[in-house]
């Protein structure tokens, strides 16, 4: 254990300097009676036993990626492209106004972490890091190794859960090819792969959509019997609807 304690802290730290976004990371849990109806929430913080475990699996889906693009093999690689440049650039002019310091119009990654590292502590820490991740352009699965922005990757891919997603199924077949275990058929390249590519992109946006809604459906459930309460709050955006 203390062995892979030292490992974990060293790969943090490589990961520090290269660049990775470090957003809030509190995640809201619901808390369930026996019948599977909201009683409460609570917000857990990720403790270094799961970031041991997250900076393993990501080093691990990124040394992958790269044997499959030494050997050439086709592969679905996560792509996370730049920030979104409207929606960043309205972040900035916030963060700007609140005395932080300024970045360029499309700054790096370790740029963003130096802003959000002078922010922490601040109230308006939470509220910053949420509209920055709301800037973020989403990470779909794709063909083309273009790579991660959020990571600063350039061959991320998911190879850890073969068990519950379809594109590190794919990524398995493809390490076997590498390996010289080559089944009858081809790998799926080209027109295949891409289409193969979008379902899986679809597929994990409706699943978010549909845990969203849950968590929609559990605040009504919770606050069903609060209506006329008065509750202190804090402002965390404001959208144009």
């Amino acid at each position: 254990v203390d062995c892979l304690v030292q490992v974990a802290r060293l790969l943090l730290g490589r990961r520090s300097k290269r660049g990775m976004l470090d957003l809030a990371s509190e995640e809201p849990i619901w808390d369930l009676d026996n019948e599977g109806r909201p009683e409460g929430l609570h917000l857990k913080s990720q403790r270094f036993s799961e970031k041991l475990i997250e900076v393993f699996m990501v080093t691990a889906n990124e040394t992958i990626g790269a044997k499959l693009i030494e050997a050439g093999l086709p592969a679905p690689y996560r792509v996370h492209d730049e920030p979104q440049s409207e929606r960043l650039a309205a972040v900035l002019a916030l963060t700007a106004r609140l005395g932080l310091p300024a970045v360029g119009p499309k700054p790096s990654v370790l740029e963003l972490n130096k802003l959000l590292n002078k922010a922490r502590g601040m109230p308006s820490y939470e509220a910053v890091s949420g509209l920055l991740l709301r800037a973020m352009s989403r990470a779909i699965y794709h063909g083309d190794p273009t790579g991660h922005y959020g990571l600063s990757s350039p061959s991320y891919l998911h190879f850890t859960s073969p068990i519950r997603r379809y594109p590190d199924l794919l990524v398995h077949r493809a390490m076997r090819w590498a390996l010289g275990d080559r089944p009858t058929g081809e790998l799926p390249g080209g027109e295949s792969l891409a289409n193969a590519c979008a379902q899986a992109s679809r597929c994990e946006r409706r699943s978010v959509e549909v845990e969203r809604s849950v968590d929609r459906l559990f605040v009504c459930m919770l606050l069903a019997d609060r209506i006329d309460d008065e509750f202190e709050g804090k402002i965390r955006s404001v959208d144009k609807r």
